[in-house]
């Protein structure tokens, strides 16, 4: 059962998203990112932070902040990972290896935001092994990688549902997989190797959709307009692109997550 509080805070979230969208498709540039979150330290110019963990890994990364027995690390792939400090054995700097050129690319929707090399991911799925075990029914695997990534069941199951309904099976006819529509050059950068595994897809579509509502302070509009139609093209209108289907897109999201639907109870195997 929610709390007072926790609902209070749901129908106060509610409100604003009513109240953004009665002037957001007039008005592209509106409501703006209030901020972002507290930037994590940069290594000086040249250097890499070298991270040890307890299990005798290292991860090479930008920057390091350990606070209150919680360590958050910036990747080189623009990344934020968090977790318990107890599992860094040492933090040291090394030198950074020498920038390679990086040819230009056409923005697809998913793909623009960078995401970790597999070496990173190897190294979260360690931290975290609910990534790759657990309950394999489809609530229980929202429900963890909601928790995982500090999103609203709620939201999370709303993006399923009109992205894939609730299919893990389901491919788009621009070849989007899975439940949460992963593109394949982005299940390959996030490191999935089964896009059709619910665990696989929903863990790392949801990491990808926080790393969104992190780059758009925490608005759920921004943050849905940036998955289904790019965050390069939120940034290029200042706000909401104005395509009809993602327009469409946030509707349904938005009215789903105020009016949640109980998430299928099947078992959401693999293929």
């Amino acid at each position: 059962m929610r709390t007072v509080s926790a609902r209070f805070t749901r129908a106060l979230r509610i409100a604003l998203l009513l109240a953004v969208w009665l002037v957001v498709p007039s008005i592209p540039g509106a409501a703006k990112a209030a901020g972002s979150p507290d930037p994590v330290p940069v290594a000086a110019e040249g250097s890499l932070q070298r991270v040890t963990f307890s299990d005798g890994r290292t991860l090479d990364v930008l920057g390091v902040a350990i606070r209150d027995g919680r360590a958050t690390l910036r990747t080189q792939g623009g990344h934020v990972i968090a977790f318990a400090s107890g599992r860094i054995l040492k933090v040291e700097s090394v030198p950074a290896p020498p920038a390679a050129p990086v040819p230009p690319e056409a923005e697809t929707p998913q793909a623009a935001v960078a995401a970790p090399p597999a070496a990173e991911a190897t190294v979260e799925a360690a931290i975290d092994p609910a990534v790759t075990a657990g309950d394999d029914s489809l609530e229980a695997i929202i429900r963890e990688a909601a928790a995982r990534y500090d999103l609203e069941v709620d939201l999370l199951a709303a993006v399923i549902a009109v992205e894939s309904g609730y299919r893990s099976d389901a491919i788009s006819p621009k070849g989007a997989q899975g439940l949460m529509q992963l593109m394949p050059a982005t299940a390959k950068d996030l490191a999935v190797v089964n896009p059709f595994n619910p665990r696989e897809n929903v863990f790392a579509g949801a990491r990808y959709l926080r790393e969104l509502l992190d780059k758009n302070g925490d608005q759920y509009w921004r943050a849905l307009a940036a998955y289904n139609a790019g965050p390069g093209r939120v940034a290029r209108y200042d706000g909401l692109p104005p395509y009809k289907e993602t327009i469409a897109y946030i509707r349904k999201v938005i009215d789903l997550y105020k009016s949640p639907r109980p998430i299928p109870a099947a078992s959401a195997g693999s293929r």
